[in-house]
């Protein structure tokens, strides 16, 4: 079973993965990413993964870490909120900076992010007003829009991403740790 993104206001991501039905399922092109990440543990196993029943233990663990990336996402949305931004701001400005290889596109952020499109348009809208990102036409079609941050954002980005990587370095041993029990057997 597939999972997609669905907006969830009361989540600190933004979005929740639900399931997708089969009539509606998308093949992803080639090239892109591999999509084990977001399958369900019933089309893992239908595919040939077999794994041992859970234990007490394994269940412990599953909420430990899930316990431990929350308090990070809280940690991130707390982070964010006083550099007066929101939590998808910072996940946005964060993903244009980290694109690199090429300007993002519209279209790309909204991926990034799992919003739809026209999400993603208002979401730059807000970060433009706010100075945070600036739009520029693509150099061969002057309709498509690529976005830049600005340097005030990449002040703000920096401050932020310094925040998260000393959070992260503080996590790491638990995280680390919790996950080194789910890493596959040879």
């Amino acid at each position: 079973m597939l999972f997609a993104a669905k907006p969830d206001h009361g989540l600190t991501l933004g979005f929740r993965l639900c399931p997708v039905p089969p009539h509606q399922k998308q093949v992803a092109p080639s090239d892109e990413a591999d999509d084990s990440a977001i399958r369900s543990p019933e089309d893992r196993h239908s595919a040939g993964t077999s794994s041992r029943p859970l234990t007490a233990a394994d269940y412990e663990r599953l909420a430990e870490f899930r316990y431990a990336l929350r308090r990070f996402l809280v940690f991130s949305e707390d982070a964010a909120k006083a550099s007066g931004l929101t939590g998808q701001q910072h996940q946005a400005l964060l993903a244009i900076k980290a694109f690199g290889r090429k300007p993002m596109t519209t279209g790309e952020l909204a991926k990034r992010l799992a919003i739809r499109h026209h999400s993603a348009v208002g979401l730059i809208d807000r970060l433009a007003a706010k100075s945070l990102v600036k739009r520029l036409s693509g150099p061969d079609d002057r309709r498509q829009v690529l976005l830049a941050l600005t340097p005030k954002s990449d002040t703000l980005l920096a401050k932020l991403s310094e925040a998260h990587r000393r959070e992260l370095k503080r996590l790491a041993p638990l995280f680390e740790s919790l996950l080194g029990h789910f890493k596959p057997t040879p």
